[in-house]
């Protein structure tokens, strides 16, 4: 696996907890992070954002680490900290440096079983949460993407935003908090990932020191996610606003991160809208129309997904033109595939950033995490590799399979005549 001297080695506690354990000889720092299986898909019916509220509670205190002491004790030893909630985990992490790494295990292990979750810390975070939410209402982007998953989805919970919904949050009570704490944050729904330069013995004994005796039990599965009907026709949305400029979304549903077929579908992302040497950019952008702005792409998650293209166009471009034009290049990749250096060439560009998003420990962190949550952390070797295989006429198949212009989605934000 690149970038990997030593591969990851797994160890499972008798509590549940997965352990992943990489030393990078020469590194000075370590980076510590910490999944849980708690992203939003886990959020209840009318409390929509309740992953992420309880993300930012984690930072509200434990027994032994009171209010802000999480982040006066990373700062008086030279680290960082952070937390991220997404659709299918909730990540927390530390970067320290090699001699106060263990400080990490301590913070995490004694937010896992004892946060201090009150109430008028929790109507704070509420509050915030919700001013989150109010300031994405006015972000032009962000209201097409979420009216676009919308669009997409009607059975699957990707189809809520993460930061929630304002009338779910404002309901939201600190007892529901207590429960979905009590459910998802247990070392059983965890995997703990440590690399660093850092003997493999010396991560695995100060885990086991440090969480082994937090209670639970072993867990291999969770409640089953509803499954999105397939979509036979297409799907259209338009938005208006009094000012901005107009905007194009166009989402096609495509299979989980593990799927055969993802690896050549993240060339056809590159190959479509990565980059000013992107098909779209020389067809839309370069060109010299009215498109200022277009990408391709997908996220890798846990359940199939969305391939997204986006375009911004100038004051007063044509949305519907913009669209055709769009279409008739996944069309035209489909019924053609890239050429052999367009292949060569995207595949160098996406290996680069996957060097790039692995080079640092906590970014190396977060591959192996991602994928042993998928259920083994070897799948992302064989993610790259398979990347590395893709052929022209394994990107023009997947094309035509899941970037069907007869089963997209679309959103058009329009702007008010004046």
């Amino acid at each position: 696996m690149p970038r990997i001297r030593e591969e990851p080695r797994r160890t499972r506690l008798s509590n549940g907890l997965t352990l992943l354990c990489v030393r990078r000889p020469g590194t000075p720092v370590v980076g510590v992070l910490m999944l849980y299986r708690a992203g939003s898909v886990r959020d209840p019916d009318g409390l929509k954002g309740l992953a992420h509220l309880t993300e930012h509670m984690m930072f509200r205190g434990s027994s032994r680490f009171p209010d802000g002491a999480i982040d006066e004790l990373t700062n008086s030893l030279g680290g960082v900290n952070n937390a991220m909630t997404t659709t299918d985990y909730t990540a927390y992490y530390f970067v320290f440096p090699r001699e106060n790494w263990r400080a990490a295990l301590e913070l995490e292990a004694d937010r896992m079983s004892t946060c201090v979750l009150d109430e008028k810390a929790f109507e704070a975070e509420r509050n915030i949460a919700i001013e989150e939410r109010q300031m994405l209402d006015d972000e032009p982007e962000s209201v097409l993407d979420e009216e676009l998953e919308r669009l997409a989805y009607g059975s699957h919970p990707y189809g809520f935003p993460v930061v929630g919904l304002s009338p779910d949050l404002s309901r939201t009570m600190v007892s529901d908090l207590r429960a979905f704490y009590e459910e998802h944050y247990g070392p059983s729904n965890a995997v703990l990932a440590i690399v660093g330069d850092v003997e493999v013995e010396e991560m695995e004994d100060a885990t086991r020191d440090i969480f082994g005796a937090l209670g639970g039990e072993a867990r291999d599965s969770l409640p089953p996610i509803p499954r999105e009907p397939r979509q036979e026709t297409p799907r259209q949305t338009e938005l208006t606003r009094e000012s901005g400029i107009p905007r194009l979304s166009i989402a096609f549903h495509c299979p989980e991160a593990a799927h055969p077929d993802s690896p050549a579908l993240e060339i056809a992302a590159v190959l479509l809208g990565t980059g000013r040497s992107s098909r779209l950019y020389a067809h839309l952008v370069a060109s010299g129309g009215d498109v200022n702005e277009v990408s391709a792409g997908r996220l890798l998650q846990r359940y199939p997904g969305l391939f997204t293209v986006t375009a911004e166009l100038s004051e007063g471009g044509d949305i519907e033109a913009c669209e055709r034009l769009v279409l008739e290049e996944i069309s035209e990749l489909a019924r053609r595939g890239p050429t052999q250096s367009e292949l060569e060439k995207a595949g160098r560009l996406w290996r680069l950033d996957h060097l790039l998003g692995t080079e640092t420990s906590l970014g190396l962190a977060g591959f192996v995490g991602f994928w042993e949550l998928l259920g083994d952390w070897e799948l992302g070797g064989d993610f790259v590799r398979e990347v590395a295989a893709v052929t022209r006429e394994d990107v023009s198949r997947v094309v035509s399979a899941y970037i069907n212009p007869d089963t997209r989605n679309t959103a058009w934000m329009k702007i008010a005549d004046r």
